[in-house]
């Protein structure tokens, strides 16, 4: 697990800096936002009033580095996210296959059951939820009017019964910690 810093809210890993509760790339695609619009928000307000300043050599070079700054922030998110979307079906497919239940052959006494829902699945799940709420932030859409970062159709499928595996796992963890309960306190006679 990675070290927390700056008093709980960031996450110290390679990278852009993370709030603890955001998964990594729709956390790093909200990171480049909160960049995009802290630099654009004063080149506006420069732009609206100080029109004649921007005629100055100083002012060009701002511009320019400003233009530049904001190409790589785009340059940063889509590589991110096509990154993100390629692995995007693997890892519903392969994932939705293994078993539910495991046998924990570690566990004493050994044979006891565990919830095999895959992390990656989880951490997939996360993604989809917060890629959904950064498309109702930004509302950018694009020639075709779909919106910036449309979700995959795999993980969409999947985000769609997202709350019906969130029960199942619950009932599934709920009868497996009665099992394993039953399994640790019987007497061997």
């Amino acid at each position: 697990m990675k070290e927390i810093s700056a008093e709980g809210k960031y996450l110290q890993r390679d990278g852009p800096p993370l709030y603890v509760n955001m998964p990594p790339v729709s956390g790093a695609l909200f990171w480049t936002r909160g960049l995009v619009e802290r630099i654009e928000e004063p080149m506006a307000k420069l732009k609206a009033t100080m029109r004649p300043m921007l005629d100055l050599e100083e002012s060009k070079e701002v511009v320019k580095l400003h233009a530049s700054l904001l190409a790589s922030l785009r340059e940063f998110e889509s590589s991110k996210y096509s990154e993100w979307g390629k692995g995007v079906d693997d890892v519903s497919q392969s994932k939705l296959k293994q078993p539910l239940l495991r046998r924990d052959a570690e566990s004493e006494p050994a044979g006891l059951l565990a919830v095999n829902f895959d992390p990656d699945l989880v951490k997939l799940l996360r993604e989809v939820k917060y890629f959904l709420d950064l498309q109702k932030a930004i509302g950018e859409v694009d020639a075709d009017g779909n919106p910036r970062y449309k979700i995959p159709d795999a993980a969409a499928e999947l985000f769609k019964k997202a709350e019906t595996y969130r029960v199942q796992i619950g009932n599934l963890e709920l009868i497996v910690g009665k099992y394993n309960h039953v399994l640790q306190t019987v007497l061997d006679v």
